[in-house]
């Protein structure tokens, strides 16, 4: 028996107007890909990697290079400073020392800011039209935070342009994202700014 699943467009030619009815109900088949919903996210994810040659049987959830998770992201982060675009604008392991760059940074802290090559561009295309930030709380079980900035493309359909995993939510760390993005980005002035209600992002 084949899914049920449908999705079917009726046209009235008469009155130029289309119905569109469906049933989301899968039967028969196995959760592949293809029945799957991937968001934007992920799909920008799937594209550079591909894009960059890498194999399709890739594993978009994890990537863990070691039984320990830390010396696993440490390797990660090495490994893609070494690579021909380096996306890591920051990175502050935690029990390392802060430098001198970063004062208001603990020995505990963490701070990791990533921005792709195709990130860069749509910042620099778009960002002057409007950036958005966006804040995911207990991302994993070390209760990091997951700072997402983005832009609107063209259709107004949301586009990440840098990420930033962090363990503290305040100014002073919300304001080395920024910098590292204006490092790589240079100065850019935008028509508008939104995030949620926490001062900490504006005044950042």
């Amino acid at each position: 028996m084949n899914c049920s699943a449908y999705i079917k467009a009726i046209k009235n030619v008469c009155s130029d107007c289309t119905t569109v009815v469906d049933s989301s109900t899968h039967y028969n088949h196995k959760n592949q890909l293809g029945h799957s919903h991937i968001n934007n996210t992920t799909k920008f994810v799937v594209a550079e990697k591909l894009e960059a040659g890498i194999s399709p049987n890739f594993n978009t959830d994890r990537i863990q290079r070691h039984s320990n998770v830390f010396v696993s992201v440490s390797t990660m982060v090495h490994e893609m400073q070494a690579s021909d675009y380096n996306a890591v604008l920051l990175f502050k392991q935690q029990s390392e020392n802060s430098s001198k760059k970063y004062t208001s940074l603990d020995t505990h802290d963490f701070l990791l800011v990533l921005q792709t090559e195709f990130q860069k561009e749509m910042f620099a295309k778009f960002g002057k039209n409007g950036i958005c930030v966006d804040a995911t709380y207990n991302v994993n079980s070390y209760s990091f935070h997951l700072i997402s900035v983005l832009v609107l493309d063209q259709y107004q359909e949301g586009i990440p342009v840098a990420w930033g995993i962090l363990n503290r939510e305040d100014e002073a760390v919300i304001k080395y994202i920024f910098e590292a993005i204006k490092s790589t980005c240079g100065d850019l002035s935008t028509e508008w700014f939104m995030s949620d209600m926490a001062l900490q992002y504006y005044n950042a």
